[in-house]
């Protein structure tokens, strides 16, 4: 158990959160919408931008 605290503060560490996870980009899901609530939460959102028109994307970020 103590490992698995250390790994998990780790994480937390590396990723600058509260919680050890990431909201991997799922295209047509992983909107702003979703990336700002799993921030908000304390977790690392990824915005799904591979398929978005680079106007778009810059507009999202």
């Amino acid at each position: 158990m103590k490992e698995l605290q250390r790994l998990m503060d780790r994480g937390n560490e590396f990723l600058g959160t509260k919680v050890p996870i990431m909201c991997g980009a799922m295209t047509w899901i992983s909107d702003v919408d979703l990336v700002k609530a799993v921030n908000d939460a304390g977790a690392f959102g990824i915005l799904a931008g591979g398929n978005m028109p680079p106007e778009f994307l810059e507009n999202a970020i």
